[in-house]
């Protein structure tokens, strides 16, 4: 039950971050550190979680995944760089896709 709240609870704070983060960018105001603490937090529930597949595969953990995805690819394509891979961002192939899609609904 621990491990099923931790998933949960940090898995929002990485969402509300990640939101936060796109702001940003929208607004001209990228904020790096920002976007590299995401991804520290999401590397710290992922290995936090690793004695727990059902919830480091489950919902919570993906949509995570999917919003750090999505922020990422959305300000490298801001900034006109080549896309990182789902492997570079440590994120699962579905994950990346996901957050692909709506990287493209941000630049449209």
């Amino acid at each position: 039950e621990k491990a099923a709240d931790l998933a949960f609870t940090q898995s929002r704070k990485i969402i509300r971050k990640t939101k936060t983060a796109i702001h940003g960018i929208h607004t001209g105001n990228r904020d790096p550190e920002l976007i590299d603490s995401i991804s520290s937090d999401l590397a710290g529930l992922v290995e936090s979680l690793s004695g727990y597949p059902r919830l480091l595969h489950g919902n919570d953990v993906e949509s995570a995944m999917m919003e750090f995805a999505e922020t990422v690819l959305y300000d490298y394509a801001v900034r006109g760089e080549e896309l990182p891979s789902f492997s570079d961002l440590d994120v699962s192939p579905c994950a990346w896709i996901m957050g692909l899609a709506d990287c493209s609904e941000e630049i449209c």
